[in-house]
C-alpha cells in the first residue's frame, strides 16, 4: 500500500459516468487509502459531488469494506462481488450509461449510425465497412508466471473459449488508456492491477472493422471480489497457454496474439522498457 495519501494519480482516471467513477473511487481506495482523502480535489477528478464521496466511503467503512488502519478496501472479501460492493455504495450493479457520440476517424460515407457502431461507405473505393470504437486488451500476469483467463460463452460461435479480458473504449473516456484498462480487468475478473504497461496495438480485423486493439501487460495483480456473471476465472501457466495455442485449445485471437508477443519479446528479454507505466 502507498503511504502517500495525496489525490496524485487520480488525474490518471479521466472523466466518467457514474458506475466508472465510482470503480475508480474502489482502486483509489485500494492504492491510497481513505483516511486521508482531500475530498475537494477528488471531487474535481472523478467529476463527483464532495456529498456523495463521502456517502460512498461511509457506506463502504459500514459495511465493513475497508481496514480499520487506513481505511484501504479490503481484498479477498469472501463471497463478495463487484456488484455487492456497488450496492454497498447505493448504486445499482448495471445502471445506465451514458451515451457520446462514436468519432469519426475518417470523412467516409454514414450508411448507418448505431450507439456503439456506424457502417461506412468508402469514398474512394466504395466498399462497406463497420466503424467501432478501439478495444482495449489485457494480459493478466501473476508473479508465478500464471495468467488470468476468462472462460465465457460466445453465442456467435455457440461455444464457451479461453480469452483474457478486454473490451470497447467509451467516447466518453478516449484519454489515459492505462486505467481505462485497469478499469476493464477490474469490471470482468475482480482484480485490479498495480502494475500496468502498455505494450503495443493491432487493427482487430481490418478488412471490416476500422477499430484498433491496444494490449497492455498488468501485474502485480489484487483480488477484491468475484467476476462478472457468466465469466469463469482460471489461472494457467504460461507455458501450458502456449501450448493451449499450439493445440487449438485457445481460438481467440487476441489472446494468442497477447501471450506469443510476451513470450516473443518480454519473456526473453528482447524489449526492456514499456511505453506506459501507471502506479509507479
Amino acid at each position: 500500500m502507498e503511504n502517500d495519501k495525496s489525490t496524485d494519480g487520480i488525474s490518471d482516471f479521466g472523466i466518467f459516468e457514474s458506475i466508472n467513477s465510482a470503480s475508480k473511487f474502489i482502486i483509489y481506495l485500494i492504492e491510497k487509502g481513505g483516511n486521508n482523502i482531500d475530498y475537494d480535489e477528488l471531487s474535481k477528478k472523478l467529476n463527483v459531488p464532495n456529498e456523495t464521496l463521502h456517502k460512498w466511503y461511509i457506506n463502504l467503512k459500514n459495511a465493513n469494506f475497508l481496514n480499520e488502519e487506513d481505511g484501504s478496501i479490503k481484498l479477498n472479501i469472501p463471497n463478495t462481488s463487484i456488484e455487492d460492493i456497488y450496492k454497498t455504495m447505493n448504486l445499482e450493479a448495471n445502471p445506465p450509461t451514458l451515451v457520446c457520440t462514436l468519432p469519426e476517424k475518417n470523412k467516409d460515407s454514414v450508411i448507418f449510425n448505431g450507439d456503439w457502431f456506424k457502417i461506412m461507405k468508402n469514398n474512394k473505393t466504395g466498399n462497406l465497412y463497420f466503424s467501432k470504437a478501439d478495444s482495449v486488451v489485457i494480459l493478466p500476469l501473476f508473479d508465478d508466471n500464471t495468467v488470468l483467463f476468462e472462460k465465457q460463452y460466445r453465442s456467435s460461435i455457440d461455444k464457451s473459449l479461453y480469452e483474457i479480458p478486454a473490451g470497447s473504449i467509451n467516447p466518453c473516456s478516449y484519454e489515459n488508456l492505462p486505467s481505462i484498462a485497469n478499469k476493464k480487468l477490474f469490471e470482468e475478473t475482480g482484480y485490479v492491477s498495480k502494475e500496468i504497461y502498455q505494450l503495443f496495438s493491432s487493427f482487430s480485423s481490418p478488412g471490416v472493422y476500422n477499430s484498433l486493439h491496444r494490449f497492455f501487460l498488468a501485474k502485480k495483480l489484487e483480488k477484491i471480489g468475484e467476476p462478472e456473471k457468466g465469466i469463469e476465472l482460471e489461472r494457467i501457466d504460461l507455458d501450458t497457454a502456449i501450448e493451449y495455442i499450439k493445440t487449438g485449445n485457445i481460438e481467440d485471437s487476441k489472446t494468442s496474439l497477447a501471450i506469443l508477443y510476451h513470450d516473443s519479446f518480454i519473456r526473453n528479454n528482447k524489449i526492456k522498457t514499456f511505453k506506459i507505466k501507471i502506479n509507479k
